[in-house]
């Protein structure tokens, strides 16, 4: 839960009180491969839910653009710090970013100064997340810019297919 984490929103990432979980049928850990012991999260949750299912999954690129060279990102989402993170580790060579308050409206400054930071850098191209794309179409782009759009990978994608379809019937 972390010290800010596990307190609700605004201060931290709760929508509700974590004895809320009780009432899960199941629960979804996500971005599991950003966590280095997930053993004390484990037992928190398993206190709560008893034996019901707990699945894992990581985040995982559905479609990277095809881009080389020097990159500069730019996102507004509520943590830009995984959005780079999974750029590195998908072999970008990224020279700069930049996040903005997530659900940022962006402005054709935004993007120009943007632009002049990413050149400055040696940057040849702009990466953005999916969320981000949909509120540029509007804008003008001096740079080429690419959508890195990402999936959630269960860790037990039959199980969980399973109790969805059984929960339906």
């Amino acid at each position: 839960s972390g010290q800010r984490g596990g307190q609700l929103l605004p201060h931290g990432r709760l929508r509700e009180p974590l004895s809320g979980l009780s009432r899960a049928d199941c629960v979804v850990l996500t971005r599991c491969d950003q966590v280095n012991d997930l053993n004390p999260l484990h037992q928190q949750i398993r206190d709560l839910i008893g034996e019901n299912p707990l699945f894992e999954s990581t985040m995982k690129p559905r479609r990277a653009p095809l881009t080389s060279g020097p990159v500069a990102a730019f996102c507004a989402v509520g943590n830009p710090k995984s959005f780079f993170d999974q750029l590195r580790n998908s072999g970008y060579d990224l020279v700069a970013e930049k996040a903005f308050r997530d659900h940022h409206t962006y402005t054709q400054k935004d993007i120009d100064d943007l632009t002049n930071a990413a050149t400055r850098a040696g940057a040849k191209t702009l990466i953005t997340t999916a969320k981000d794309a949909v509120k540029l179409r509007a804008l003008q782009f001096p740079l080429p810019y690419s959508v890195f759009e990402i999936e959630i990978a269960l860790q037990d994608e039959e199980a969980f297919r399973r109790l969805i379809l059984e929960a339906t019937v």
